[in-house]
């Protein structure tokens, strides 16, 4: 959408009282997992791990995603030469694959599998070189490659990059956005990475996500790195790395992840006014607000069931579950009351009287000039 290609163009950063603003280009994330293999073992969670990321790189991020589910060699290389073609300098690529992967021992050289992969015919495969020819042919100005498989540490260089900290930090945001980067998160070295790890995740994919699920500033690549390394490293038998792509043009710069809510949050620089992001921009954030405000108060299990099949790492998952593990107690029996102690019947009201009947005695009527004083005869008067 067109909203999501103009959203994260400038970033301001506020570090020791002064704003910067740097743009950061438009967002573009080509997501592959692959499960269903058709001669090698299948995988677990390769799939909901490309399909979480990708929801949480579209609706936090705001990226253009392209997910492949189960893909071939030629569906990859294919989307990887459409990007190559329609991609600019202003543009920003992130490539995450979870599948296997396997090292040539002859060659030194890593390979991806796709699921149409063969165990020892090398034709559908996809070499390292040829990902690292692809990315340096791309115009875009950062891409980054995340791998989740086995031996993905041959796509990287020995030597980490270096974070800058402290007050350092604005200008180092700046310089790594104005500079082409190329560079590979990659969940293990030149060893073999597990595909289970709770969640249905694998160990990398869960930090990952949780990561980039708790991230509300500007994040680079090496940053990143540095949350999830030591929590993957104590829950398996494998170490991330992270670093620059051998031969694809690196040039020092690094892969930033804005966060939406950040670039709308960040006031407007008085030097330089930002264009209003589209109202569409909004949308996702709404829905889900909007969704569980319709909820919140429910006492009805399906409902928060709906809301966590909808947003499984949504901003009220927490609670949900919480009150989803609370309707679905039994419910208490309503407390007995003290029944009121009967009334007696108020008495009726007596009748009242008819009106007594009163006569008097009264003469035949007289011309008003003629009256004495005196009643002759009998009248009757109502009391």
């Amino acid at each position: 959408m067109a909203w999501r290609a103009a959203l994260a163009l400038v970033l301001l950063l506020f570090l020791t009282g002064a704003a910067r603003a740097v743009e950061v280009g438009r967002y573009h994330a080509l997501v592959i997992g692959n499960n269903d293999y058709q001669d090698l073992p299948r995988l677990e969670t390769a799939v909901n791990d490309a399909s979480v990321v990708a929801d949480l790189l579209r609706q936090t991020y705001g990226f253009e995603i392209k997910l492949l589910i189960n893909a071939t060699r030629y569906e990859i290389v294919t989307q990887l030469n459409a990007f190559r073609r329609q991609l600019t300098e202003r543009d920003n690529l992130l490539i995450y694959y979870a599948g296997h992967g396997v090292l040539d021992a002859d060659s030194e050289v890593g390979y991806w599998l796709p699921v149409d992969a063969e165990a020892e015919n090398v034709a559908n495969w996809i070499s390292n070189p040829t990902i690292t020819a692809t990315l340096k042919a791309m115009s875009a100005r950062h891409v980054m490659v995340v791998a989740d498989s086995c031996y993905s540490g041959a796509l990287v260089r020995a030597i980490d990059a270096k974070l800058r900290t402290g007050a350092e930090r604005a200008s180092w945001l700046a310089r790594m956005a104005s500079k082409r980067s190329r560079t590979a998160l990659v969940s293990g070295d030149l060893e073999p990475v597990t595909d289970l790890g709770g969640y249905g995740h694998s160990v990398f994919a869960r930090q990952f996500i949780e990561a980039l699920r708790g991230n509300r500033t500007a994040l680079d690549g090496q940053g990143l790195y540095d949350q999830i390394k030591r929590k993957v490293v104590v829950n398996a038998a494998q170490t991330p790395r992270y670093s620059d792509i051998r031969r694809a043009g690196h040039d020092g710069g690094d892969f930033l992840f804005v966060p939406v809510a950040a670039v709308l949050a960040t006031p407007t620089p008085l030097s330089k006014p930002a264009p209003a992001a589209p109202r569409s921009a909004f949308d996702a954030r709404t829905m889900e607000l909007e969704f569980w405000q319709s909820i919140k108060d429910s006492g009805d299990p399906a409902l928060y069931q709906a809301y966590l099949q909808q947003y499984p790492y949504g901003v009220f998952s927490t609670i949900a579950r919480v009150r989803l593990r609370g309707v679905e107690q039994p419910a208490a029996k309503p407390a007995r009351t003290q029944q009121s102690m009967p009334t007696k019947k108020a008495a009726p009201l007596p009748k009242r009287p008819k009106p007594a009947q009163v006569t008097a005695a009264a003469t035949p009527a007289r011309p008003a000039s003629g009256f004495d004083g005196r009643w002759r005869g009998r009248a009757t008067l109502s009391a």
